[in-house]
């Protein structure tokens, strides 16, 4: 929060436009669920779920205003099963 509060203070002392964001973080813990602790796996969605979305909230202003873009980076460790693997 305190990162997109400085670029929109940076943009707008500029005067300059936001034209896009890349959302491209994501973190993938190797444990079987019966050995990943809880707080691993809340880790985990807070940067590859609720990092994204936080991310979309602070800066969605500035892209409305300048027709801008969301881009999100994924991976194809989301769309299949790993054997062994608790997220």
């Amino acid at each position: 929060e305190a990162a997109a509060a400085k670029v929109s203070r940076e943009l707008a002392k500029d005067n300059l436009p936001l034209v896009a964001i890349v959302n491209n973080a994501g973190v993938s813990p190797g444990l079987p669920v019966e050995y990943e602790s809880l707080s691993k796996v809340q880790s985990t969605f807070e940067v590859n779920v609720f990092g994204i979305y936080r991310m979309c909230q602070a800066f969605l202003p500035h892209l409305r205003r300048s027709q801008g873009r969301i881009v999100n980076v994924g991976s194809v460790a989301g769309t299949i099963c790993r054997p062994l693997k608790s997220v």
